[in-house]
């Protein structure tokens, strides 16, 4: 490969890393985050249908592992 191509192809991997970088940064979850204050009657609806779709056959304690997929278990629905 000539030097001038192997420049090119170091500044373009140095490019996509440092915008891979900047992206990382910028969409990191922050642990501040408030997700909804209080859930609607369709979102409970919407949960639901998730957790029976996913542990449809299940006991009990199968549709509530599910459910701690989605919640931390000491959330309350």
């Amino acid at each position: 490969m000539k030097p001038k191509a192997k420049s090119i192809l170091l500044i373009i991997l140095l490019m996509l890393s440092a915008i891979s970088f900047l992206f990382a940064i910028y969409f990191e979850p922050s642990n501040n985050q408030v997700y909804a204050a209080s859930g609607s009657q369709s979102d409970l609806q919407l949960m639901a249908r998730a957790i029976n779709g996913e542990a449809r056959g299940e006991p009990y304690e199968g549709q509530v592992a599910v459910r701690s997929r989605y919640f931390k278990p000491s959330q309350k629905l």
